[in-house]
């Protein structure tokens, strides 16, 4: 996978068991370059080009920005949507279980409507669908650590949004070190696909980085 812009001399290539970290110290074009990326990403026309095999794919559908890392969305709409369609696929073979539920709840309706005052009815059935939004299902990060997070959420967005590049702003920003080689460590294991973009160089190159600079004049390194 590459990742192309015309203001760099050479394309973003993202390789195995290597972090590409773009680091932009002009504050303008940092900014600039964030917008574009969130636009398009959004869906909308922009100068960046992202291909896989030589071939240009969605970048709308298969790049991920993670603008503020220590707010990462992990139970946002698009996800729990994602994870209910799967639920409900993964009913198949649990016929029986989902039709002793939607009985109980025929139950429960037929009870409660007797009891009211008012003139009520309930859905005379129940969906798979429905059922299982009652359970309110979501990703559980509450006692994760930052790292934590972050690989469980390129986790869950590679399986339910079937996204392959992960970009994330000033990461670095808020790891330790250790926290960094550890990060590292699992994305070379799950074969993740990460851009780290960040306003200034932290720490030494590492091994497995892969560093681009565009300094204050704009010029790339």
């Amino acid at each position: 996978m590459k990742l192309a812009h015309t203001m760099f001399q050479k394309m973003i290539e993202f390789c195995e068991n290597k972090v590409n970290v773009l680091i932009i110290e002009e504050h303008s074009l940092l900014r600039r370059v964030l917008t574009m990326l969130e636009e398009q990403i959004q869906g909308q026309a922009g100068e960046f080009v992202l291909s896989k095999n030589n071939e240009i794919i969605d970048i709308r559908k298969s790049a991920e920005l993670i603008a503020d890392p220590m707010h990462i969305a992990m139970n946002s709409k698009k996800i729990l949507a994602a994870i209910l369609c799967e639920a409900v696929e993964n009913c198949a073979g649990h016929e029986k279980i989902m039709e002793k539920l939607a009985e109980l709840l025929r139950e429960l309706a037929a009870e409660l409507t007797v009891q009211s005052e008012y003139s009520i009815i309930a859905a005379e059935s129940c969906s798979p669908e429905s059922i299982i939004k009652l359970l309110d299902f979501k990703i559980d990060s509450d006692d994760m650590s930052l790292p934590e997070k972050v690989t469980e959420y390129m986790k869950v967005v590679r399986a339910v949004l079937k996204k392959e590049l992960f970009i994330f702003v000033n990461l670095k920003s808020y790891l330790t070190e250790q926290e960094v080689t550890e990060l590292y460590r699992a994305i070379a294991y799950e074969k993740y696909r990460v851009l780290l973009i960040e306003s200034f160089q932290h720490e030494q190159p590492r091994e497995n980085e892969m560093i681009k600079i565009i300094d204050r004049d704009l010029c790339e390194i």
